[in-house]
Order: C-alpha cells, then structure tokens, then sequence
C-alpha cells in the first residue's frame, strides 16, 4: 500500500501516479507501474505480454462492475486491431531501422487506461484534498490533459453525475459516454468510433514505437545503476 502525505495533511493510501503537462509526457502501456504483485509476467511477450497486461490492469477494477472489465477487453483488442490494420503504414515508418523494432511494437505506445480514477477536478480555489478528487470509471493522460470514459449502465443520469462532469470538463478533461450496447463482441465499429481521436492515432507524434514491456529485472530506476 502507497501512502503519500499531502502538505495539507491528507495521505494517499491507494496506488497512484502523478502526471505533469509535457509534450512528450503522455502515459503510455509501457509506462506500467503495478507493482510486482500486479505485473505482467516477465516471460511473456508480444500479444501475450499484452494481454498479461489487460489482466493485472482488470484487478484495479470493480468486480461488481461487468462493464469495467468488458471495457478493457475491448480497449485492448481495439489498440491489437488497430495496429495491423495500420500495418503497411507502421511498417514503413519503422524501415530505416533495419528490423530493430517491429510494427506490432507499436501496440505498446497506446494510451494506458487507469481504472476507477480519481482526478483533481477543484472548485473555485479549492485545495488538493478528498474534497477535489472526482472519480471516474477510467482516465487516459495524453501529456496536456485527461481523457475520461464513463459507462452509466442503464441507470438514468443524476443530478449528482451532471455536476461531477461539470468539474471535470472545467478541468480540461474530455469526457466519453458508453453504452453497455457499445461495449458487446458485435459492435466493434461503434466502440471504435465513439472513442475519441486521442486514443487512435497514438503513433502521431512519436518517432518510435515504446516497445514491448521490460522485464521486472531491468526495471529499474537510472539512480540504483
């Protein structure tokens, strides 16, 4: 368990990560921090190592919450899908260097879903604490601002569910509502296309793909070498 004291004396007790507005400072799936008990295994590699991946993210979600878990399933086939259909155009901004990545490498650089999130969304003058935190079904960091996916179910929309987005469109946050519908094996085209442009062309504004998970034993931080 993570615990962080805020100056105001609040204490995070709950996994986080803490992002900053950068250019090249978007989260990305090679960018995992579960911690060795929520890892992907170390041998596993390629669409496995993916999918190793999908699993340690799907443990952060509600085990009441069905369509969480659908979520991810379908994210992580979009972001497989959507790179060989891209194939020809991946491989060729990969030919000057001679084999040393392959285009399904790319899958990697896609955005990483966060799992029941809780982003700072204040008020008017309002201070870091529990009082700021929204939380939401999932979050992406494109490197300048938050991606939100809700899923409301079929439950009607509260006054409460209103406002909570309120906050977080006034905190630059873009927020994306699915339907359970979007989320079955037979409406891939409409999950694809309700998700916004952030989270398909993830190779835009990178030279190389990030590349497949580092094994446990090579991660580790420049100051311990």
């Amino acid at each position: 368990m993570i615990q962080i004291a805020a100056g105001n004396g609040f204490a995070i007790r709950v996994p986080f990560m803490t992002v900053a507005n950068a250019v090249d400072g978007a989260l990305r799936l090679d960018g995992w921090r579960g911690g060795p008990n929520a890892a992907p295994e170390p041998s596993s590699a390629g669409g496995n190592q993916l999918a190793s991946l999908c699993r340690a993210l799907t443990r952060h979600c509600d085990p009441w919450r069905r369509n969480q878990h659908r979520f991810l399933e379908c994210y992580f086939d979009f972001v497989a899908r959507h790179v060989e259909n891209h194939r020809d155009e991946l491989t060729r901004r990969l030919d000057p260097f001679a084999g040393l990545f392959q285009y399904r490498d790319w899958v990697y650089s896609a955005l990483m879903p966060l799992p029941r999130a809780h982003i700072h969304a204040p008020d008017s003058g309002e201070p870091f604490g529990p009082e700021s935190l929204v939380p939401v079904d999932f979050a992406f960091w494109t490197g300048s601002a938050a991606i939100v996916v809700e899923m409301p179910g079929k439950t009607t929309r509260s006054p409460i569910t209103g406002r909570r987005h309120d906050r977080l469109r006034r905190s630059g946050a873009k927020i994306v509502e699915l339907t359970d519908d979007m989320l079955e094996p037979a409406n891939t085209a409409e999950f694809e296309d309700a998700l916004p442009a952030g989270l398909h062309r993830f190779w835009h504004d990178i030279a190389l793909p990030a590349g497949p998970l580092k094994p446990a034993a090579l991660d580790i931080e420049a100051g311990e070498i």
